[in-house]
Protein backbone atom coordinates (compact mmCIF):
# COMPACT_ATOMS: atom_id res chain seq x y z
CA UNK A 1 0.00 0.00 0.00
CA UNK A 2 2.92 2.18 0.95
CA UNK A 3 3.98 1.59 -2.67
CA UNK A 4 1.19 2.47 -4.31
CA UNK A 5 0.93 5.89 -2.47
CA UNK A 6 4.36 6.82 -2.58
CA UNK A 7 4.18 5.98 -6.70
CA UNK A 8 0.90 8.14 -6.49
CA UNK A 9 2.72 10.76 -5.04
CA UNK A 10 5.46 11.10 -7.82
CA UNK A 11 3.04 11.34 -10.87
CA UNK A 12 2.43 14.78 -11.65
CA UNK A 13 -0.74 16.03 -13.46
CA UNK A 14 -3.07 12.76 -12.52
CA UNK A 15 -5.18 14.87 -9.66
CA UNK A 16 -5.52 17.58 -12.00
CA UNK A 17 -7.23 15.56 -14.81
CA UNK A 18 -9.26 14.07 -12.49
CA UNK A 19 -10.13 17.86 -11.41
CA UNK A 20 -10.53 18.84 -14.47
CA UNK A 21 -13.15 16.65 -16.10
CA UNK A 22 -15.52 16.85 -12.83
CA UNK A 23 -15.51 19.75 -11.19
CA UNK A 24 -17.32 21.34 -14.40
CA UNK A 25 -20.04 18.94 -13.77
CA UNK A 26 -20.26 19.53 -9.59
CA UNK A 27 -19.99 22.87 -9.76
CA UNK A 28 -23.15 23.21 -12.36
CA UNK A 29 -25.57 21.36 -9.73
CA UNK A 30 -24.16 23.94 -7.49
CA UNK A 31 -25.45 26.55 -9.93
CA UNK A 32 -28.66 24.67 -10.53
CA UNK A 33 -29.50 24.45 -6.85
CA UNK A 34 -29.31 28.56 -6.45
CA UNK A 35 -31.10 29.19 -9.51
CA UNK A 36 -33.94 26.45 -8.04
CA UNK A 37 -33.87 27.82 -4.64
CA UNK A 38 -33.73 31.18 -5.62
CA UNK A 39 -37.33 30.49 -7.93
CA UNK A 40 -38.64 28.46 -5.07
CA UNK A 41 -37.91 31.65 -2.36
CA UNK A 42 -39.65 34.15 -4.68
CA UNK A 43 -42.65 32.09 -5.07
CA UNK A 44 -42.89 31.74 -1.38
CA UNK A 45 -42.47 35.91 -0.72
CA UNK A 46 -44.80 36.38 -3.47
CA UNK A 47 -47.69 34.18 -1.79
CA UNK A 48 -46.63 35.85 1.54
CA UNK A 49 -46.72 39.14 0.52
CA UNK A 50 -50.46 38.47 -1.81
CA UNK A 51 -51.51 36.78 1.74
CA UNK A 52 -51.01 40.07 4.10
CA UNK A 53 -52.18 41.99 1.22
CA UNK A 54 -55.38 40.22 0.64
CA UNK A 55 -55.98 40.32 5.05
CA UNK A 56 -55.39 44.14 4.69
CA UNK A 57 -58.08 44.66 1.84
CA UNK A 58 -60.69 41.67 4.08
CA UNK A 59 -60.05 43.97 6.92
CA UNK A 60 -61.06 47.01 4.89
CA UNK A 61 -58.08 48.91 4.79
CA UNK A 62 -58.46 52.17 2.50
CA UNK A 63 -54.85 51.97 1.45
CA UNK A 64 -55.28 48.72 -0.56
CA UNK A 65 -58.66 49.42 -1.99
CA UNK A 66 -56.74 50.81 -5.27
CA UNK A 67 -55.30 49.06 -7.49
CA UNK A 68 -51.39 50.88 -7.19
CA UNK A 69 -52.24 50.33 -3.15
CA UNK A 70 -53.06 46.48 -3.84
CA UNK A 71 -49.76 46.57 -5.36
CA UNK A 72 -48.05 48.58 -3.08
CA UNK A 73 -49.02 45.96 -0.15
CA UNK A 74 -47.97 42.93 -2.20
CA UNK A 75 -44.76 44.52 -2.85
CA UNK A 76 -44.04 45.76 0.78
CA UNK A 77 -44.13 42.91 1.98
CA UNK A 78 -42.41 40.66 -0.06
CA UNK A 79 -38.46 40.14 -0.24
CA UNK A 80 -36.06 39.09 -3.17
CA UNK A 81 -38.46 40.58 -5.94
CA UNK A 82 -36.52 42.92 -7.62
CA UNK A 83 -38.51 46.17 -9.43
CA UNK A 84 -42.03 44.15 -8.18
CA UNK A 85 -44.17 47.41 -8.87
CA UNK A 86 -42.89 47.68 -12.03
CA UNK A 87 -42.72 43.72 -13.12
CA UNK A 88 -46.57 43.15 -11.23
CA UNK A 89 -49.63 42.10 -12.97
CA UNK A 90 -53.07 42.02 -10.81
CA UNK A 91 -56.12 40.71 -11.27
CA UNK A 92 -59.17 40.67 -9.18
CA UNK A 93 -62.66 38.56 -10.54
CA UNK A 94 -65.92 37.33 -9.21
CA UNK A 95 -66.10 33.76 -8.44
CA UNK A 96 -70.02 32.57 -9.43
CA UNK A 97 -71.11 30.88 -6.61
CA UNK A 98 -73.57 29.11 -9.23
CA UNK A 99 -71.47 27.55 -11.71
CA UNK A 100 -67.85 27.70 -9.48
CA UNK A 101 -66.50 29.52 -12.67
CA UNK A 102 -63.20 30.49 -11.70
CA UNK A 103 -62.29 32.33 -14.93
CA UNK A 104 -60.13 29.87 -16.36
CA UNK A 105 -57.75 32.22 -18.15
CA UNK A 106 -54.38 32.97 -16.00
CA UNK A 107 -53.71 36.83 -15.31
CA UNK A 108 -51.77 38.15 -18.41
CA UNK A 109 -48.29 38.90 -17.07
CA UNK A 110 -46.80 42.05 -18.68
CA UNK A 111 -43.76 42.80 -20.36
CA UNK A 112 -40.76 44.64 -18.25
CA UNK A 113 -40.76 47.58 -20.29
CA UNK A 114 -44.56 48.37 -20.38
CA UNK A 115 -46.86 49.86 -18.34
CA UNK A 116 -48.97 48.69 -16.22
CA UNK A 117 -52.56 48.23 -15.85
CA UNK A 118 -53.96 45.91 -13.48
CA UNK A 119 -58.27 45.07 -13.37
CA UNK A 120 -59.64 45.01 -10.01
CA UNK A 121 -63.06 44.59 -9.81
CA UNK A 122 -64.23 44.79 -5.75
CA UNK A 123 -66.90 42.70 -5.63
CA UNK A 124 -69.86 43.39 -3.19
CA UNK A 125 -70.51 42.25 0.02
CA UNK A 126 -70.68 38.46 0.84
CA UNK A 127 -69.43 38.21 -2.61
CA UNK A 128 -66.07 35.17 -3.24
CA UNK A 129 -63.24 36.78 -4.80
CA UNK A 130 -60.45 35.32 -6.93
CA UNK A 131 -56.94 37.63 -6.70
CA UNK A 132 -54.39 36.49 -9.08
CA UNK A 133 -50.90 38.26 -9.87
CA UNK A 134 -48.34 37.73 -11.87
CA UNK A 135 -44.38 38.74 -11.86
CA UNK A 136 -41.79 38.48 -13.97
CA UNK A 137 -38.08 37.38 -13.71
CA UNK A 138 -35.22 36.80 -15.31
CA UNK A 139 -33.37 33.95 -14.40
CA UNK A 140 -29.86 34.25 -12.92
CA UNK A 141 -27.86 31.89 -15.32
CA UNK A 142 -30.58 31.57 -18.88
CA UNK A 143 -28.15 29.62 -19.92
CA UNK A 144 -28.13 26.80 -17.81
CA UNK A 145 -30.22 24.17 -17.11
CA UNK A 146 -33.66 25.13 -15.25
CA UNK A 147 -33.28 29.26 -15.94
CA UNK A 148 -32.97 27.49 -19.77
CA UNK A 149 -35.88 25.82 -19.54
CA UNK A 150 -38.25 28.14 -17.27
CA UNK A 151 -37.02 31.15 -19.43
CA UNK A 152 -39.80 30.27 -22.10
CA UNK A 153 -40.96 34.02 -23.24
CA UNK A 154 -38.92 35.56 -26.35
CA UNK A 155 -37.27 38.20 -23.81
CA UNK A 156 -35.66 35.03 -21.70
CA UNK A 157 -38.04 36.05 -18.48
CA UNK A 158 -40.28 34.11 -16.72
CA UNK A 159 -43.86 34.11 -15.05
CA UNK A 160 -44.40 33.07 -11.70
CA UNK A 161 -48.07 33.43 -10.68
CA UNK A 162 -50.13 33.51 -7.12
CA UNK A 163 -53.45 33.34 -6.21
CA UNK A 164 -56.18 33.32 -3.57
CA UNK A 165 -59.54 33.63 -2.93
CA UNK A 166 -61.52 35.37 0.02
CA UNK A 167 -64.76 36.46 1.06
CA UNK A 168 -66.03 40.36 1.00
CA UNK A 169 -66.83 41.40 4.60
CA UNK A 170 -70.32 42.87 5.44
Amino acid sequence: MSRLLSRLAREEGAMSVEFVIVFPAVFMFFLLGAELGLLQLRQSMMEHGLEIAVRQLRLGDESVQTADGLKSAICDNTVLLPHCKDNISVDMVKIDERRWDFAEDQVQCVDNTSRINPVLRPGAENEIMLLRFCVIFRPIFPWLGIGREVANRPDGTYPLFASTAFVNEP
